[in-house]
């Protein structure tokens, strides 16, 4: 299936998930149980096993699916290992944006993730 979902549609959305505790969270939830999740009222982060990306991805990616209202479904195709690291750059380069107890939440979570994924630690 071909990917609808620009490069930089791409990287705007790993920045706005990067900023909010909470989206980031749901991508890394994402990551740790390869389940889908809703992310806002447009975009869902579907995977292999999900009604939204049924037959529509394999078993080692996920699929993120833009639903604009009146326009056409936008796909993007992402390996797990690829979307650990947009996430994790992601979110080093808004580290500071977050309180200190959330940063150790995430960093915990994402030191779990590295060793699925086998990403570089951070610093």
């Amino acid at each position: 299936m071909e990917n609808t979902i620009s490069n930089e549609s791409l990287k705007e959305f790993i920045e706005g998930v990067s900023c909010r505790k909470s989206t980031l969270l749901q991508c890394l939830d994402v990551l740790l149980n390869q389940e889908e999740h809703a992310i806002d009222e447009i975009t869902i982060i579907a995977t292999f096993n999900s009604p939204n990306a049924f037959g529509r991805c394999k078993e080692d990616e996920l699929i993120i699916l833009d639903q604009f209202p009146g326009h056409e479904e936008e796909t993007r195709h992402i390996k797990y290992p690829e979307f650990f690291r947009l996430i994790k750059n992601g979110f080093e380069a808004k580290f500071d944006y977050f309180i200190e107890t959330d940063q150790k939440e995430i960093l915990d979570i994402i030191d779990k993730l590295q060793q699925i994924y086998g990403a570089d630690e951070i610093e």
